[in-house]
């Protein structure tokens, strides 16, 4: 009797031993098809799928190399805790464009627009991609004092306007040379005072006659050019035009010393234009220019009307 009982319990946990291992064999069978078929499926682990995503997508139109119609800062150049607007043109031909920072790249549309406020003179990027083909274009914002580390005036190489006489209605394009020896450089306009890169231009359309102004910063130092674009039956005047002065203060300098041009308010005139050796412009009146000619230089002040035009000269003597 007890070896009868012995064997009936030898075949119970016999069974549940085959049953317990069927049952695992289900499950790991279940697992290797979901396994399979998620594969199968194209189904990624969370992981992998957020890491795609990263990936740009590809475009069949886009072949060769990338091209960045213009990448620009405004002003090139700033005071510590000033700010300057990175400008980007359309990309072409690129599956993504970036611009470069600073310890960042951030993916941005085309064209566009940033506004930054770098604590040290900054390099930016703009970088197009396709395929495995690059292309960038650099500016740099300059900050700080080091453009005239040295002091001294800046120096306005030009600032014109072409044509100076337009009828209403027209543009004429403001035209600078390089400021050298500037921290920045400002354009004065009826609209305000914005920061330029130089050199630059700018198309103006003024209703009326208008002088605009050119400055550049050193420290303390101050130098300014202006420039009148006269707009055409806004002025009305006969006869011959009158300059009642136009003197250079001092006359006699010394080699690297600096002069100031002073002139009068100039009447009967349609416009005035001050010549110097860097070219002709014109200028509202009274009015003053600080020149630093390395030799003894002529220079003359014109006054129009109509056909009618007067001159009056000053020579500054460089000892």
């Amino acid at each position: 009797m007890m070896s009868k009982l012995k064997s009936t319990k030898k075949m119970v946990f016999n069974g549940l031993g085959l049953l317990l291992a069927l049952l695992i064999f289900f499950a790991y069978a279940a697992d290797s098809t979901s396994a399979v078929a998620a594969s199968a499926s194209g189904t990624l682990p969370q992981t992998q799928a957020i890491v795609d995503l990263a990936v740009p997508a590809q475009q069949s139109d886009c072949s060769g190399v990338p091209q960045i119609s213009y990448f620009s800062a405004s002003p090139t150049t700033i005071e510590p805790g000033q700010t300057a607007t990175l400008t980007w043109g359309p990309v072409n031909n690129a599956q993504v464009a970036y611009l470069v920072t600073p310890g960042q790249k951030t993916g941005v549309g085309t064209p566009g627009q940033m506004t930054v406020q770098p604590d040290q003179t900054t390099t930016y990027m703009i970088q197009a991609v396709c395929g495995e083909t690059t292309a960038q274009a650099l500016v740099t914002v300059n900050v700080g004092v080091s453009a005239c580390g040295n002091g001294g005036s800046p120096v306005i190489s030009s600032f014109t306007a072409n044509p100076l006489v337009i009828e209403p209605g027209q543009t004429t394009t403001l035209s600078w040379g390089l400021v050298e020896n500037a921290q920045a450089a400002v354009l004065v306009t009826p609209e305000g005072k914005q920061g330029v890169a130089t050199p630059g231009e700018l198309v103006v359309q003024p209703g009326q006659t208008t002088t605009y102004q050119l400055f550049g910063y050193c420290g303390n130092d101050v130098v300014g050019q202006s420039v009148t674009v006269t707009v055409a039956g806004t002025l009305n005047c006969t006869g011959v035009p009158n300059i009642p002065f136009f003197i250079a203060n001092p006359q006699v300098i010394q080699s690297g010393q600096s002069s100031t041009l002073q002139w009068g308010p100039v009447t009967n005139a349609s416009g005035v234009y001050l010549s110097t050796p860097g070219g002709i412009v014109g200028v509202a009146t009274p009015g003053q220019e600080t020149v630093q000619p390395g030799q003894s230089t002529n220079y003359a002040l014109f006054a129009q009307c109509g056909s009618n035009t007067i001159q009056a000269n000053t020579t500054i003597y460089v000892q």
